[in-house]
């Protein structure tokens, strides 16, 4: 600098971590000083991270001596100079110098301060670039994302230095040192969805009336009055109490004072969006540090003595004693925002043993099929579905085997007693018919879907559940075992942009590149045994694929499947082959996928257990896979009430339909095992139709192999998947 400072300094000398972007300035009365300045740095970055591992300079006399290589030697620190006459390839600090020096610039001539305090003022702006808004320091961002959030202040942190601040955009209460408090931002918030306006009575607007009036006289009043220059600071004196009027011991009314409602925030949506931990904790020590999870976990324990649930007696000669453990676990919406802390007290069962402390462990839940089949049935019916989630529910049922079959079991005879009856097939699926009209609850474990051609049917079995159990929530369905449902006028949306988003983010690929197709039609995956080990088995090869089968996730993650209503009720499959596509054994991959009306319910990909001799052999088995799906299928309709006849299968091989209409045996289908010939009993009993289609409208070709962009987009728009109001 061409002025010294007021310290007598003429140089800055600045380093900036290249990862965080965190910079230090020092400042130096000559450049021979540099080395002593960096080596009192690098000593106190050391003793605070722990290592230093490489810094990079130019060539300046003052980096470029034996003294720094001397130091750099000794601490293990490598020592990168950018090219001569290139200080691009030292772009990070060089842009730094250029920002400190902007930022000093404005502060001394907006302020209009001698450029003597130029080392000050650099000190400043480093200090405020190193500071800004709830700072983002665990997304991804790129370029033109925004680096700071905004957020409210909640109050600080127990545990550490920091504030603990509500994120308004993750929606979850977050700490942090990186706070900056933005008083003028207040009444630009009012406008937000957070703040409202509560109801006022009558009195409380003729009072807010008055007030006006006499503001708007004072206003008036004010405007002509002259300006007398009223000092900023008002100065009081203490009264004798004899020169008040009145009885000071009396209370006296006051007026209130006008008050802007929209700057107060409501503190029913702040405890319902804000006050959830958004950490799990790994036990309960951590657990009880969190004013949150200590209340759920005090919901749990009330739960436990509302149900009764046990009973302190004596302990048994030659029993095993169970312990317990606290789990830990945040629920989330269809958005992936968490709304509930949830505790539960559990028994520790691996401490039990097989045959002496238990026996019976099996309870049903229901199959994502199921759960697809049931939301097609509900287009079909033209009902809305609904969900509940009984609060604690395996401390309802009478432990006599493991607290997941006693609770199945209790729910079930629940319903039964009720009026329900259990599905033959799905042992999850229960319905009730009266007067024409159909109700149907679909359960898993605690979560519980239902609805029903007649509304009071749906009343009459909410009444019935909330007065038996608990519930913790009941409404409409949008978020059931990670399935995002939207349902509309024209049918039911079903995605799941949210937990592709959270797979992306785990493995580190949601700022990924896209890529328009799943698999690549030119490389064909295989043992790799000479390639790269990733794992114990996977190669290099074989990450990329999965890699790849992300990156097509990552631009995909709004597609879902649309289940339009009106639809008809037939039962339909597509069934296709690929001959010999396994490059190491050579064996066939069968596909399939199968619709209620127009209405994708499930689908198939599998690599077959044995080789196949020719296409008609690998058809005629992808056949007898697809069958036994479609049978499943029209059992599952017979439990809904609905009465089919036979099924439709398209395949587009001649040679595997007439091996399926002709019994005869030949050489070409003596060797077939006899389990793949069920197919002819179907067909000559009349329970299946089986339809040639031609190969450009066989959907099930998507499932069987790798294809091309135009034709794998073609079949995927063609089984039903879009995006969210394409449909």
């Amino acid at each position: 600098m061409q002025v010294e400072s007021i310290g007598g300094k003429r140089y800055v000398f600045v380093l900036v971590d290249d990862y965080s972007r965190y910079t230090w300035v020092r400042f130096i009365r000559d450049k021979s000083d540099t080395m002593a300045s960096f080596k009192i740095w690098a000593l106190q970055v050391i003793t605070e991270k722990g290592s230093l591992k490489r810094i990079r300079s130019d060539h300046g006399g003052e980096f470029q001596n034996e003294v720094m290589t001397k130091f750099c030697n000794e601490q293990g620190i490598a020592h990168q100079f950018s090219a001569p006459r290139t200080p691009q390839m030292n772009g990070v600090v060089e842009r730094k110098n250029r920002t400190l020096q902007e930022m000093a610039r404005a502060m001394i001539h907006g302020g209009n301060i001698p450029v003597k305090f130029w080392a000050e003022a650099i000190n400043t702006a480093c200090y405020i670039i190193n500071r800004v808004f709830i700072l983002n320091d665990k997304d991804q961002l790129g370029k033109f994302d925004s680096r700071s959030d905004e957020g409210i202040f909640l109050g600080y942190s127990g545990n550490s230095s920091a504030y603990r601040v509500f994120n308004l955009r993750s929606k979850m209460i977050m700490e942090s040192v990186n706070v900056v408090f933005d008083d003028r931002s207040i009444a630009a918030m009012g406008d937000s969805p957070i703040f409202h306006e509560p109801e006022v009575s009558e009195a409380e607007t003729e009072a807010e009336e008055v007030r006006e009036e006499e503001e708007k006289v004072h206003e008036e009043v004010s405007d002509t009055a002259p300006d007398v220059g009223l000092p900023l600071t008002q100065v009081h004196r203490n009264h004798s109490s004899n020169d008040l009027i009145g009885d000071i011991t009396e209370p006296r009314r006051t007026r209130g004072i006008k008050m802007n409602y929209k700057q107060m925030v409501s503190m029913a949506i702040i405890q319902f969006e804000c006050f959830v931990s958004a950490i799990e904790p790994r036990n309960h020590r951590e657990a009880l540090e969190d004013a949150d999870w200590i209340i759920s976990m005090e919901e749990e324990l009330e739960e436990f003595v509302r149900n009764d649930v046990w009973e302190l007696v004596p302990l048994p000669d030659g029993v095993n004693v169970v312990g317990t453990k606290w789990i830990f676990k945040n629920k989330t919406d269809d958005a992936g925002s968490i709304v509930r802390n949830k505790s539960r007290l559990v028994a520790q069962g691996y401490s039990q043993v097989e045959g002496v402390d238990f026996d019976e462990t099996f309870a049903p839940v229901a199959r994502l099929e199921s759960i697809r089949l049931f939301l097609g049935m509900a287009c079909i019916l033209n009902f809305k579905v609904y969900q509940m989630d009984v609060k604690s529910a395996f401390l309802n049922g009478i432990l006599q085997e493991e607290a997941p079959r006693a609770w199945y079991e209790h729910l079930t005879k629940f319903l039964i007693d009720t009026g329900y009856v259990r599905g033959t097939v799905d042992k999850t699926l229960f319905t009730l018919e009266k007067k024409n009209e159909m109700m149907m609850v679909q359960i898993y474990v605690d979560d519980i879907i239902f609805g029903g051609t007649s509304e009071k049917l749906v009343e009459n079995f909410v009444k019935s559940m909330t007065k038996e159990f608990k519930m913790s929530m009941v409404g409409e369905l949008k978020y059931f075992l990670g399935l995002q449902v939207n349902q509309t006028e024209k049918g039911i949306f079903i995605s799941q942009s949210t937990y592709a988003k959270n797979l992306l983010v785990k493995f580190g690929l949601d700022k990924c590149k896209e890529a328009r197709t799943p698999m690549s039609t030119t490389t064909k995956i295989g043992k790799d045994e000479q390639g790269e080990d990733v794992d114990a088995k996977p190669k290099q090869s074989h990450l990329q694929a999965v890699k790849k089968i992300l990156r097509y996730v990552k631009g995909t993650v709004n597609l879902g499947i649309f289940y339009s209503k009106g639809s008809n009720r037939n039962l339909a499959g597509y069934c296709d082959a690929d001959w010999a596509g396994c490059a190491d054994d050579r064996k066939s991959t069968s596909g399939g996928c199968f619709f209620l009306g127009n209405n994708l319910i499930a689908w198939l990909s599998k690599k077959q257990n044995s080789v196949s001799l020719s296409t008609a052999e690998a058809e005629y088995i992808a056949l007898g896979s697809c069958c036994t799906q479609l049978i499943w299928m029209r059992q599952m309709s017979a439990d809904y009430g609905m009465e089919s006849g036979p099924f439709l299968v398209y395949c587009d091989n001649k040679s595997a339909i007439d091996i399926s209409k002709n019994p005869v045996q030949h050489s070409r289908t003596k060797h077939i095992d006899i389990r793949h010939h069920f197919v002819r009993e179907l067909v000559e009993e009349k329970q299946v139709v089986l339809e040639h289609v031609v190969t450009d409208l066989q959907l099930a070709d998507l499932f069987t192999k790798p294809l091309d962009f135009n034709r794998f987009v073609t079949l995927r728009n063609s089984i039903g998947i879009c995006t969210s109001g394409f449909e």
